[in-house]
C-alpha cells in the first residue's frame, strides 16, 4: 500500500511536523509496503528479544523509539542527510 491513505496519514514530513507529531512514532510501523512490514515484524521478533534480553524491558523500549525516530528524521526526503545519501547513491560511493 506504498503512497496509499494510511502511508500518507502516518509517514513523517518534517515540514509536517508541527501539525502532526504523533508521524514521528506512526512512521516507525507504516513506512513501506505491507512486505515491508511483514519482513520487520520478522526481524523484531527474531532479534528483538535478545536485545531487549540484555538491555531490559525500558531500556529497550526507549532504544527502540529512539532509533525509530532518527530513522525517521534521517530517512526523511526532507532531511539534508538524505540530500546527502542521494549524492553519494548518484555517484556511485
Amino acid at each position: 500500500m506504498e503512497g496509499g491513505a494510511i502511508h500518507s496519514a502516518s509517514g513523517f514530513t518534517p515540514a509536517l511536523f508541527p501539525e502532526r507529531p504523533w508521524t514521528l512514532i506512526t512512521h516507525i510501523f507504516i513506512h513501506g509496503g505491507w512486505l515491508h512490514i511483514l519482513r520487520n515484524m520478522l526481524y523484531l521478533w527474531v532479534f528483538g528479544d535478545n536485545v531487549e534480553d540484555r538491555q531490559g524491558h525500558l531500556k529497550y523500549l526507549i532504544f527502540f523509539f529512539l532509533c525509530g525516530a532518527a530513522a525517521a528524521a534521517v530517512g526523511s526526503n526532507d532531511s539534508p542527510i538524505q540530500h546527502y545519501l542521494d549524492t553519494l547513491m548518484e555517484r556511485g560511493y
